[in-house]
């Protein structure tokens, strides 16, 4: 047996046709052709102009082949897997490359056959698997959404509960949420602060719960004792937080704890000062006082928003982060937007 039917025999075993391109830019079958080969290519062995017509992917990657036949002279460009099929409907899987031997071009076209099976059976097992994870990542989702909301609903009931008995309203509370939030964007926080803040600064208040009605609903000025009272509200709302595994109840811990403390010392309940006073509670403090000062209380009337600009900055460096209180002012004309909307 010569080299030439040598590698006849083993092209024939891998069932590769090769075909030549000649310098008329005809190509020619340099090897014998195979069962497969005639059934996809019968114009082929009637000598016909366009011997590929009936394998369109074939022909249109010709053209890319010629290109790189006249342009590389070197290396290899391959098609990719296709199907073809033949007269009588059966699915022939395909592989074509287009090489440069020295002066000489080159097209090999594979009969994929089991190995195209077992590849696409792979590849189908392998497509299920990632439906299948999407499928579960969706109902994960949908589920961590769902306990989110109940978890917000749960929250803003119980903090407009504390809420109710100061005879303020659902609005407070979300406005300190939404304002806090909008603060700490401004202000450049993380993503996780941004995410469990809305929650968590509602429930700042939420240790008047245990304040009784004749200090939390008095009228009039509280005497120092009755002053003493009401500032209990912090560490009490410190209290029902405590020990929970939760980041937005950790986080409402702090901001309870520490909202009314002041950057020069002079707040309660443990007169932290500057920065060992929690980021948090620094923010929900500037957003809370201006609350207050631009809404009625049982004790007195609403200021008007430059009353309350001139207290705030009257009080910059006293009781707030100077940095945090301008970053608020610069914001201030979207809670002015805000309290005409949930008034």
């Amino acid at each position: 047996m010569t080299a030439r039917s040598v590698a006849g025999a083993v092209l024939g075993a891998l069932e590769v046709v090769v075909l030549e391109r000649g310098d008329d830019g005809r190509l020619t079958l340099a090897t014998d052709p195979q069962e497969w080969f005639h059934k996809l290519c019968p114009a082929f062995a009637k000598s016909e102009e366009s011997p590929f017509s009936s394998m369109p992917f074939l022909g249109n990657f010709l053209v890319d082949a010629e290109r790189f036949w006249r342009e590389s002279g070197t290396g290899q460009m391959e098609s990719g897997p296709w199907i073809e099929t033949d007269e009588e409907g059966r699915e022939w899987p395909l592989e074509a490359t287009a090489l440069c031997l020295d002066d000489r071009s080159v097209l090999l076209i594979r009969h994929l056959g089991s190995t195209y099976d077992d590849t696409r059976s792979v590849l189908q097992r392998a497509r299920e698997f990632n439906l299948d994870n999407e499928v579960l990542e969706a109902l994960v989702q949908a589920r961590t959404a769902t306990i989110r909301e109940r978890e917000e609903e749960i929250v803003l009931r119980l903090a407009t509960a504390a809420e109710f008995r100061d005879r303020e309203t659902g609005a407070h509370v979300r406005r300190i949420g939404i304002l806090s939030t909008r603060l700490a964007e401004a202000v450049g926080s993380d993503r996780g602060l941004l995410s469990d803040l809305p929650l968590a600064a509602a429930m700042h208040d939420i240790g008047k719960i245990g304040i009784p009605d004749e200090v939390l609903l008095k009228p009039g000025a509280l005497t120092p004792d009755e002053r003493a009272v009401m500032q209990r509200h912090t560490t009490i709302g410190a209290e029902i937080l405590e020990g929970s595994a939760a980041p937005v109840l950790r986080l409402a811990r702090e901001i309870a704890l520490n909202h009314h403390e002041k950057w020069d010392g002079s707040g309660y309940p443990n007169g932290r000062s500057g920065a060992d006073i929690p980021l948090s509670a620094r923010m929900v403090a500037v957003v809370d006082c201006y609350d207050a000062l631009v809404t009625a209380r049982v004790y007195r009337p609403a200021m008007t928003t430059k009353e309350a600009l001139i207290w705030l900055v009257s009080h910059r460096g006293k009781h707030y982060d100077r940095e945090i209180l301008d970053v608020f002012l610069t914001i201030e004309p979207e809670a002015r937007a805000l309290y005409r909307e949930l008034r």
